[in-house]
C-alpha cells in the first residue's frame, strides 16, 4: 500500500519523486512513455515513442529516462520512483540471478532488454533512489500520488494512440 503523502511539494529531505509509465501496442509495433518529475515547486513532464518495442521495454525506458533528468538537478537527498509496473519493481530482486547467469537466459539467449536493465541497476547504484510500487489504475482525487500516475499513465497511453495512427 503507498504512503499517502499530503503535500508532494514538500520539501521532505530534498527528495525528487518521479512518476513513470510506459505504454507498447505490440500489433503496431509501437510505444511510449512518460516521466513526471516533481521537485520543490517545479513539474517537468518527459515523454518518449519508439518503434518494435514492448511494454517492458517502454516502463524501462520512463524510469531510465526520468532518473537521468532527476539526476542533472541539484539539491536533493534522494529520489522516489513512483511506478505501477510489476517488471520494475522487481528488478532489483532479480538482480543478483541475472548477473550471476551473465543476463543470459536458460536457453543460452539474451534476456529481453539487458542493456537497459544493466543501465537502470548502473543508476540505483549510483543516486540514492527508491522505487515504489502504486496502485494501477487508481480512482482519481484519491491522493497526490495516484493522481500523477494517472496523468503519466494518461500520458503515454495518449502518445501511444497518436504514433499507432501515424503508421
Amino acid at each position: 500500500m503507498p504512503t499517502k503523502i499530503r503535500n508532494i511539494h514538500s520539501p521532505l529531505l530534498n527528495t525528487i519523486r518521479l512518476f513513470t509509465d510506459g505504454s507498447a501496442s505490440p500489433r503496431k509495433g509501437s510505444g511510449a512513455w512518460a516521466a513526471c518529475i516533481v521537485s520543490d515547486c517545479d513539474e517537468q513532464m518527459l515523454t518518449g515513442t519508439a518503434r518494435e518495442v514492448t511494454h517492458h521495454t517502454m516502463e524501462l525506458q520512463a524510469v531510465i529516462e526520468g532518473l537521468r533528468a532527476s539526476i542533472d538537478r541539484k539539491n536533493y537527498d534522494r529520489i522516489e520512483v513512483y511506478t505501477d509496473s510489476e517488471y520494475i519493481i522487481n528488478l532489483p530482486g532479480r538482480r543478483s540471478r541475472l548477473e550471476k547467469k551473465g543476463f543470459m537466459t536458460r536457453r543460452g539467449e539474451p534476456v529481453k532488454n539487458s542493456p537497459m536493465i544493466r543501465r537502470l541497476y548502473e543508476l540505483l547504484d549510483r543516486y540514492p533512489v527508491e522505487l515504489i510500487k502504486v496502485e494501477s489504475h487508481a480512482r482519481a482525487g484519491q491522493d497526490e500520488i495516484t493522481d500523477y500516475n494517472r496523468r503519466v499513465d494518461k500520458k503515454s497511453r495518449e502518445l501511444l494512440r497518436k504514433i499507432t495512427r501515424e503508421k
